[in-house]
Order: structure tokens, then C-alpha cells, then sequence
């Protein structure tokens, strides 16, 4: 990540966040991917890939390489559905913007009761 943020192009912090996200996902190991997912964030040792990869898909938002970006964030929020990171904020607005309404309706339900829900954060 810190490569990633020093990086000259987009491209090339894309290209390092990329190799962050598989060797956070070598560090991480198969096993807690399929038996952990839901409890994420709780896994100390999962954080650094759960930073990187949400970096990833921002960055990929900022290429404009969108659908990869949602379906990254689709995946962190299956790993981690509490959102310990706030990724729906961001989430909500990009969903908006491709106009996947049926989706964004279903994310606004998973988290009807933190009283944010409801709210898209005006993109600025």
C-alpha cells in the first residue's frame, strides 16, 4: 500500500495494489477465506488485506474500470458484512451511478438498523 500511494500513475498503483491483494491472500490462506468469512475484520491479521483490496477497488473505480471495482466491494462486504471499514457508504454511491438500483436497495436493508442507511453520501 504504501508503494501503491507513492506510485506515478494510476496504472502502476493498481499494478502494486494487485500484487498486495494476492500476497495478502497468500498471508491470509484458504482456509480463513472459507471459514472466517462474515468474521473478517475480527482477524487481526486480515486488516492489511482488507485495506489493500479496498484500495484496489477505488483505484480501479478512479481507471474507470467500474464493474470490477463494485465486484471487489461486493466481495469485502460478503467477507466483512458489519463494514467495520464503511465501504457501503462508497458502495452506495457507485451503485447509484451504474444505476443497480435492485442492489443498492438490498444493501440499504443489510444495514437498515445503523441509522445511515438510508443516506447516500453526495459524492464531492
Amino acid at each position: 500500500m504504501l508503494l501503491a500511494q507513492a506510485a506515478s500513475s494510476l496504472e502502476e498503483a493498481r499494478e502494486l495494489l494487485e500484487r498486495g491483494v494476492t500476497a495478502g491472500e497468500r498471508a491470509v490462506g484458504p482456509r480463513v477465506f472459507g471459514q472466517d468469512a462474515g468474521d473478517f475484520w475480527l482477524i487481526f491479521e486480515t486488516r492489511p488485506y482488507m485495506r489493500a483490496r479496498a484500495a484496489l477497488a477505488a483505484t480501479l473505480w478512479r481507471l474507470g474500470r467500474r464493474e470490477e471495482a463494485v465486484e471487489h466491494q461486493r466481495d469485502l462486504l460478503r467477507l466483512n458484512p458489519r463494514d467495520n471499514q464503511g465501504l457501503r457508504y462508497r458502495q452506495s454511491n457507485w451503485l447509484l451511478a451504474l444505476e443497480c438500483y435492485d442492489e443498492l436497495e438490498e444493501l440499504f436493508a443489510a444495514h437498515a438498523g445503523d441509522g445511515n442507511a438510508g443516506r447516500v453520501p453526495v459524492p464531492g
